[in-house]
């Protein structure tokens, strides 16, 4: 397929979605760059031809609708936030974008009961590092309080990436220096998945970074 012929470029919010935009975390350098890093790829990604893509965190639905546009109908999207306003403007953005998304608010990826079967999987964490008390709420701030390292949330959907992508799948996270890349990776590779870096960009006082994870045994 000739890559001329995706749609790349950035997502409207809508006006239904900037009504809220104090409620859930906007798009912001971390996005452009996972966006640009979703772009980057597109050719690995339409070759995977995924089935279910799950885009953990959603925020406002930008990343998702990206998806949704660059792949079309055949795949079946869902998107998760703990955030109820984020969910909203998800929907009013994939609405207003004429995009079909299943929305789920839960932590992380509860009751999606989505085991072995995400051939796509995206992640924008809550990256920053903060106190352990900062961790845990379901307003905006779930989208960048990390706790320890950073890595307090990512941690917890790392432990079941293992049992989320199916056998082909492949899962893109946005990280930062202070989480310390080099230990996610390692991580990983113990249950034999491999990690690539993507992208990476300074943005402000932070130094952003997306990889690529897939199975060892997966190719494209």
């Amino acid at each position: 397929m000739n890559s001329s012929t995706f749609d790349f470029s950035t997502p409207d919010l809508g006006p239904e979605s900037n009504k809220l935009k104090d409620k859930f975390y906007p798009p912001s350098e971390d996005t452009y760059l996972l966006l640009d890093s979703l772009e980057k790829d597109s050719f690995i990604i339409h070759k995977l031809n995924p089935l279910i893509s799950l885009e953990v965190g959603c925020g406002s639905g930008i990343i998702t609708t990206f998806l949704a546009r660059m792949l079309g109908p055949n795949c079946i999207y869902f998107a998760t936030d703990i955030n109820h306003y984020a969910c909203l403007a998800t929907k009013y953005t994939t609405e207003y974008n004429k995009c079909s998304v299943q929305i789920v608010n839960t932590d992380l990826v509860s009751n999606t009961k989505l085991h072995k079967f995400v051939d796509l999987l995206v992640f924008n964490p809550p990256y920053v590092v903060t106190s352990e008390v900062e961790v845990g709420g379901c307003g905006i701030e779930a989208s960048w309080a990390g706790g320890a390292d950073g890595r307090v949330v990512t941690n917890r959907l790392l432990s079941q990436i293992p049992n989320l992508l199916s056998p082909t799948g492949v899962f893109y996270l946005l990280l930062i220096k202070q989480n310390k890349p080099e230990e996610v990776r390692e991580y990983l590779e113990g249950f034999d998945i491999k990690g690539e870096l993507v992208m990476e960009r300074r943005a402000a006082n932070e130094h952003l970074f997306v990889y690529r994870y897939q199975r060892n045994k997966c190719v494209y």
